[in-house]
């Protein structure tokens, strides 16, 4: 009986960008990669973010015009680093029937004589730091004539780094079956509750618009996005409460893939947005300091909008703020939807904004009170510590121990940092105004 090759083509690669970005997993369904007279009737993929990564589950319907046993399977490359697989939890099932499979080093599958597979198995390892040429996981599938549902199911990674994270799904491949496109095509994206993301605008090259369609309460919007490169494509902006996201048409035949990006504000994904798109804001310039909560303008800010600022990671979790105030600034932006009172606020981001705010009111305060002081009634040795509290408040790493000692067990919120310049400061009129004072001071002492 003849046999067809099919394969999961996952693709993962991984490289570095600016330093700090990973590329990971990427997920692709079914394809022929010999001969094969099968059409794809349909397929349903539904994408719902976990804890673990993007957790896949594709539904196939595949007509066949034989009864053959067809081995399917896919190549993935290993992780960058050590060489180790990154996918899990795969699981397939066959017309009902859960199908025993293998996972093996490429170099020892019975695959190794096949040249297409030999081939991409060796381009995964040119920008690797290891050896493993990559990883075939397969099995053997008894195929009856007509239709045939195929299930599968897994987890994968995405790519990511401090800036966030993008999850990819290649779809092109439909054009390697017989029909070159799926009959009924349906894709449901479930980044859970409160998420922010951005979905591709549209799959094909004369950029006819995807018909998206929001299920729960959400919101989307098309507008365009900055690129590190400084185009600026076209895209979806999505905010979903709680529901998700699905794409359902006929005679699907796309030209582009998946690809999702996921926004956190907070890991610095703000130089994406546009600032409005005409109906919502999507950033102004708080929105900027709390996605870089070290940026030396955060000094600069009134109480009014240090208080905002620390209240920015929970509008971000979606808290229903009682605050007249509050409520109406950030009802202005389209990403932020209250949930209720009882939400999940990181606890180390709100201290990190706590802490800060704080430490700048605090400071502000003392500086007050000196000015209304006399201050010749300082030694110069006070006078010195008194100047360069604006410093200590900016995370200034003093190069004199003492110095750095007094700061360190006067306050608690002193945290010197090695990046912090002081050609980067900006104080307030007060604090240039004590740092005048105290000059003229300490000369005449």
């Amino acid at each position: 009986m003849k046999k067809l090759i099919f394969l999961i083509l996952t693709l993962l690669c991984f490289a570095v960008f600016s330093n700090d970005w990973e590329f990971g997993s990427e997920g692709e369904h079914l394809i022929p990669l010999e001969i094969s007279d099968v059409s794809i009737k349909s397929e349903k993929i539904v994408m719902k973010l976990t804890e673990k990564g993007m957790e896949i589950n594709v539904r196939f319907v595949f007509n066949s015009p034989v009864n053959e046993v067809k081995k399917i399977g896919f190549i993935t490359p290993p992780d960058q680093q050590q060489g180790e697989l990154f996918m899990t939890d795969f699981k397939t099932m066959v017309n009902g029937q859960e199908i025993v499979s293998k996972v093996e080093n490429f170099d020892k599958s019975p695959f190794t004589a096949n040249p297409a597979l030999k081939k991409a198995a060796e381009e995964m390892e040119e920008s690797a730091e290891h050896d493993v040429t990559g990883y075939v996981y397969y099995f053997d599938a008894p195929f009856k004539k007509g239709d045939n549902v195929v299930e599968h199911s897994y987890i994968y990674s995405g790519s990511g780094g401090i800036d966030g994270r993008d999850y990819a799904y290649v779809i092109t491949t439909i054009s390697k079956w017989k029909n070159k496109r799926v009959d009924d095509f349906e894709l449901v994206i479930d980044m859970g509750e409160n998420s922010f993301f951005m979905l591709p605008y549209t799959f094909w090259k004369n950029n006819k618009k995807i018909d998206w369609e929001v299920f729960g309460e959400g919101r989307i919007e098309s507008g365009k996005y900055l690129q590190y490169t400084g185009e600026k494509p076209d895209t979806f902006f999505v905010k979903i409460k709680n529901g998700y996201v699905r794409y359902k048409t006929k005679n699907f035949s796309p030209e582009f893939d998946i690809e999702i990006l996921d926004i956190d504000f907070f890991t610095g994904r703000l130089y994406m947005l546009p600032q409005s798109n005409g109906k919502k804001l999507y950033k102004d310039d708080l929105t900027y300091l709390y996605g870089r909560i070290y940026n030396q303008e955060i000094y600069a800010r009134n109480e009014e909008e240090l208080r905002i600022l620390r209240n920015y990671p929970y509008a971000a979790a979606g808290y229903d703020f009682s605050n007249p105030g509050l409520k109406k600034y950030f009802s202005q932006f389209f990403w932020y939807i209250p949930i209720s009172k009882d939400v999940k606020v990181p606890a180390e981001e709100a201290e990190t904004f706590k802490e800060k705010t704080d430490a700048i009111i605090e400071v502000r305060k003392e500086i007050k009170q000196y000015l209304a002081e006399d201050l010749g009634k300082y030694s110069k040795e006070e006078l010195r510590y008194i100047r360069n509290l604006s410093y200590a408040l900016r995370g200034y790493s003093f190069k004199d121990e003492k110095l750095q000692a007094y700061y360190k067990n006067k306050y608690k919120w002193y945290k010197p940092e090695k990046y912090v310049e002081i050609s980067d400061m900006v104080f307030t009129d007060d604090e240039n105004l004590l740092i005048e004072k105290i000059n003229k001071i300490s000369e005449s002492k």
